[in-house]
Formats: structure tokens, sequence, C-alpha cells
């Protein structure tokens, strides 16, 4: 529920607690994995079944986990460069503003005559 929120919104940072969760199931699950197959008879057919089944469940995992990774570095990127064009908009803005009123200088007239120094638009 934790990554379906975090994806569905947008929130790269509320992704990484579930990757770093899933990092030490999938660590934990493998780790189980290769247990059962050193200490279990490989010679009856169920082990050996399982044994196989489980390999390919780690490997999903693993697929899974990168899956998700790459979904992160995505969204983040994605995320790093709207801030960045955010404040690109906001200083050029902030440039157009500040040059229109001094292009004109700081009074809109002479000091000794009303005729206005404003540029004409």
């Amino acid at each position: 529920i934790l990554l379906i929120i975090a994806l569905r919104k947008e929130y790269e940072h509320k992704i990484l607690p579930w990757l770093y969760i899933f990092a030490v199931f999938t660590i934990l699950r493998f780790l189980a994995w290769l247990f059962f197959s050193i200490v279990n008879d490989l010679i009856f057919g169920y082990n050996i079944t399982m044994c196989l089944l489980w390999a390919v469940f780690c490997a999903l995992n693993i697929y899974g986990w990168i899956l998700v990774y790459s979904l992160y570095l995505e969204l983040s990127d994605l995320t790093k460069l709207e801030d960045l064009a955010h404040l690109r908009m906001g200083t050029m803005a902030s440039l157009n503003a500040s040059t229109t009123h001094s292009l004109a200088g700081s009074r809109p007239t002479t000091p000794h005559s009303t005729v206005s120094t404003a540029p004409v638009m």
C-alpha cells in the first residue's frame, strides 16, 4: 500500500523505505533458499521442485526490485528537472520584471519638466 500511494502521488522520498525493506526481504529470502537447498535432500522430487521454484521466485523478486528502483530513479530525475524548470522560470520572470523598470530610470519624469522618460508600450 505504501508503494501504491507513493507512485500514485509521485512522492519519491516515500518509495525509499519500501526499497530498503524489499531489499532486506530479498536478501533474507535468498539466504533461506540457500539454506533450504543445502540442508534438504535433493534426491526427492518434492525438494528439487521446491528448490527450483524458489530459485525462480528469488529471480522474480530481484527483477521486481530492479523495476521499482528504476521507477524511483526516473521519478527523482523528473522531480529535479521540474525544480530546475521552476527555478529558471522564476529567475527569468524576476529578471524581466527588474529590467523593464530600470530602462526608464528611477523617476518617471525629469526633475525640471513633466516630460516622461518611461518607455512607450
